[in-house]
């Protein structure tokens, strides 16, 4: 039927050499034998948004409780946009609560991950059609921002169908490779968990950052512990007017009260720098700073 169903939709790249895959059925057990340097190819069907959990375990392990010398059970998903998750352990290896991103054929590969011992798996798989949580898009307020002044991060109709949300998490990407990527590689800002005025995230982007734009995500939780699929946004971020401590945008009296109000201040450092007044981040604010004001003072808009 998987092959019939393989050519009657066109064949996805990544399957081109799979068609000869076995068939699983989610919530069927199969085992089989595997030899050094194999993989066991199998497909299943599953609708985006579906939460897919795949076990696969030794069963007659040669060196049972030995960690180095037995049979690690490596089990790989693949779906059919090129989305890859994997997982091994030493005697067993899950893929769990993976939502699915899109709908259609799902390639598994089975192997053992060092490729040099055999051994007898199992292998299972469970599909959770409950619905997901959902949100629709993310805003970044404002755009550009200045380096280190605020950004507000807003996810918009964050809702789920069977029950209610409990947690909005906010990341940033840092890598720049335009995913979220999972285990923390990407940066956390924070976490709403109380949408009584909204899902956001505000807070200082940091003086470090470098200028460009600079992706955020956002990504719900319910209280059936599934997470949504991420959204994100893009912020431009932009290098401050020197001498622009409220970073408005302009040098003007706003900023000269803000510079007396920590005239003669030491000790400044990350990450505020006496409020932003030591302009020079020399460790103190004095008159270094109000000249680097006046050389760059522009008028007040009317």
């Amino acid at each position: 039927m998987i092959k019939t169903m393989l050519y009657s939709i066109g064949i996805p790249m990544i399957f081109s050499a799979c068609i000869n895959a076995e068939e699983i059925l989610p919530g069927k057990y199969k085992t089989s034998y595997i030899n050094p340097g194999e993989s066991h190819s199998y497909v299943f069907y599953a609708d985006k948004g579906d939460v897919v959990t795949i076990l696969m375990g030794d069963v007659n392990d040669p060196f049972p409780g030995n960690s180095g010398s037995g049979f690690w059970p490596q089990v790989e998903l693949i779906e059919p946009n090129g989305t890859r998750t994997c997982n091994w352990s030493w005697d067993s290896a899950e893929i769990n609560a993976k939502i699915i991103s899109e709908s259609g054929i799902q390639l598994v590969i089975a192997r053992e991950q060092k490729g040099n011992v055999a051994g007898l798996y199992g292998l299972s798989i469970l599909i959770l059609t409950q619905g997901i949580p959902t949100i629709s898009s993310l805003s970044d307020e404002p755009d550009p921002t200045y380096q280190g002044g605020t950004l507000t991060l807003t996810a918009w109709d964050v809702n789920d169908q069977d029950g209610w949300i409990v947690q909005v998490d906010f990341h940033r990407n840092l890598n720049g490779n335009g995913y979220l990527d999972p285990d923390g590689l990407d940066q956390l800002l924070g976490s709403d968990t109380n949408g009584q005025d909204g899902w956001i995230w505000s807070g200082s982007i940091g003086r470090l950052l470098p200028v460009g734009p600079n992706r955020y995500f956002a990504i719900a939780k319910d209280n059936n512990g599934l997470w949504s699929n991420p959204v994100s946004a893009t912020n431009e971020i932009v290098a401050p007017i020197p001498g622009d401590i409220n970073l408005d945008g302009e040098v003007n009296c706003d900023d000269i009260e803000i510079l007396i109000d920590n005239l003669g201040i030491s000790g400044c450092g990350e990450p505020s720098w006496c409020n932003g007044a030591d302009l020079d981040q020399n460790g103190e604010v004095d008159a270094d700073d109000l000249q680097i004001i006046l050389n760059n003072w522009t008028q007040t808009p009317e």
